[in-house]
């Protein structure tokens, strides 16, 4: 199978400052940097208050503090995602409009503000802007040619991690959101305009002709795991929607909040605690929802829609009860969780089923086997899967060989065998007693049911 196409998604705020070889000058500034205090003051006066790059974290601010220490003139200010493709195409010039918006980069009028002007950046050192999906370059990496990729293998401008899991949701109209609950509570809602707010740090990224606006909040999965540990599965189990606490809980893992309030001394609220741990787990669940509410409440608020259709990624989206109680205090339509391992594992699960509902005590293990080889002998003859899966059927292959497998006079562990699938016949002779039986033709014989086939 040929793989056409590549692009590169990640953190946007991790930013490193290259020479024009692509060779760091200094190491990458993390995403969660926040020690760049001094440039954020100075770039809240120039920018008269730019909603993202008026405080310490984010990439510009970052960026301006490794050219301070380095005291370089001659450089190329590249995110994670920028460096790895721009490996790839042995050209540092490109980034993308999703990465670049921490860079300061305004993606409503796609220029580079005016007031970066002002700013101590060689304005040279600032990367040329795709927009997601447009060709940066093709192939021009040695150690990837040797791998066996083609040279014309075309790299495509990425986008940020966040936006990529939102894309895999498959949400894509006006009135559908995403909700990541990790460690903290992530929300993005498709938007016909863009919406910022440097109050409660929401921001917007251009997607297609729409916009893709949200907030993150601290609640998250952080104290659920401090709270509960390894009995997160077992109260799970007990868990009720149809008879909510709501006790109000705004489950922080520690003091400070950012959005959907901006209170850096808002305490946590975990009182009244119930006597039972059923109780309590599911109380902390129904907070972190509630929060989830007032978050897309707030995005209305300043000007966005409050969702139709709420798709959740993170490890939280996996509790199915959880989920029915999400759906019954937001009231909107929450889709299944779903993944390709979910996919899979339900899969061979039936297909075990299937398979001793025939008499044949196959595992699941044995199947996974199975489908491994079938899937390796699919791309060997150039069937390509992922338009398969996407209705676009193309078999790629040479018929003749289709042919061939089915050649007349070829057993079954042959056919097999051509498939990939290993078949080991034990072709010792047995001896059998038979009775004798007399020669009446008109003489009926009973055979055992197990002789019957």
């Amino acid at each position: 199978m040929c793989i056409r196409d590549r692009s590169i998604d990640g953190t946007s705020g991790t930013v490193l400052i290259t020479n024009k070889l692509g060779d760091p000058i200094d190491h990458a500034l993390m995403y969660n940097d926040a020690s760049s205090v001094k440039e954020a003051e100075y770039t809240e006066v120039i920018s008269s208050g730019h909603p993202i790059v008026s405080s310490p974290t984010n990439a510009l601010v970052r960026a301006l503090a490794l050219i301070k220490k380095n005291s370089t003139e001659s450089y190329k200010i590249q995110h994670q995602a920028d460096w790895i493709a721009s490996k790839i195409i042995g050209e540092f010039k490109f980034s993308d409009e999703n990465n670049a918006l921490k860079l300061g980069y305004d993606c409503q009028n796609r220029m580079w503000p005016t007031w970066f002007e002002k700013l101590p950046i060689n304005q040279d050192s600032l990367p040329e802007i795709l927009i997601p999906g447009q060709v940066m370059g093709t192939l021009n990496n040695k150690d990837l040619l040797d791998l066996g990729f083609s040279r014309d293998l075309e790299i495509v401008a990425g986008t940020t991690d966040s936006i990529a899991a939102f894309l895999a949701t498959g949400a894509s109209q006006i009135g559908e959101a995403v909700t990541s609950i990790g460690t903290t509570l992530v929300v993005k809602a498709i938007s016909q305009k863009p919406i910022f707010n440097k109050e409660f740090g929401i921001y917007s990224h251009r997607l297609g002709n729409r916009w893709l606006a949200g907030g993150a909040s601290n609640v998250g999965g952080k104290i659920i795991k401090e709270l509960f540990g390894d009995k997160i599965e077992l109260l799970s189990k007990n868990l009720n929607p149809n008879k909510l606490m709501n006790l109000n809980y705004y489950p922080l893992a520690q003091k400070g909040e950012r959005f959907p309030i901006n209170d850096p001394d808002k305490l946590p609220v975990l009182e009244p605690k119930p006597e039972s741990d059923f109780e309590f787990f599911q109380a902390v669940l129904e907070g972190i929802s509630q929060v989830e509410k007032l978050s897309y409440e707030k995005i209305v608020e300043i000007g966005g829609g409050y969702p139709k259709r709420i798709f959740t990624i993170g490890g939280g989206g996996k509790n199915k009860k959880w989920n029915e109680i999400r759906k019954n205090i937001l009231n909107v339509e929450i889709p299944e969780h779903y993944s390709k391992d979910d996919f899979e594992e339900k899969l061979l699960e039936q297909l075990t089923e299937m398979f001793r509902n025939m008499g044949m005590n196959l595992g699941k293990e044995q199947i996974r086997a199975l489908m491994e080889q079938f899937r390796s002998q699919f791309e060997n003859l150039g069937l390509d899967a992922e338009k398969i899966a996407r209705g676009d059927v193309n078999f790629n292959f040479d018929l003749s060989q289709l042919g061939k497998m089915f050649e007349k006079g070829k057993s079954i562990e042959d056919i097999l065998q051509n498939f990939g699938v290993d078949i080991q016949v034990d072709a010792q002779p047995i001896e059998v007693d038979t009775p004798d039986i007399s020669a009446d033709e008109n003489e009926l014989y009973k055979l055992p049911a197990d002789d019957v086939y």
